[in-house]
């Protein structure tokens, strides 16, 4: 995770390993957003993720 670059519609999007360590150096937590390949960039470097998945609720029950 030099740089975490993923391609959505044509655009670039991703934070740098070096805005999280500059987060981190702050004594603040950096709260991500990311997709699953996202999560599988940040389990290969050495920031200490914790991740927190999140499921929408069926639409089933908007019906």
């Amino acid at each position: 995770m030099g740089t975490s670059l993923n391609e959505f519609s044509g655009n670039l999007y991703g934070t740098s390993k070096a805005a999280v360590q500059g987060v981190q150096a702050m004594n603040r937590i950096c709260v991500l957003e990311v997709d699953l390949q996202g999560m599988r960039n940040t389990k290969q470097t050495d920031l200490s993720p914790i991740y927190i998945s999140m499921q929408l609720p069926s639409l089933d029950l908007e019906q």
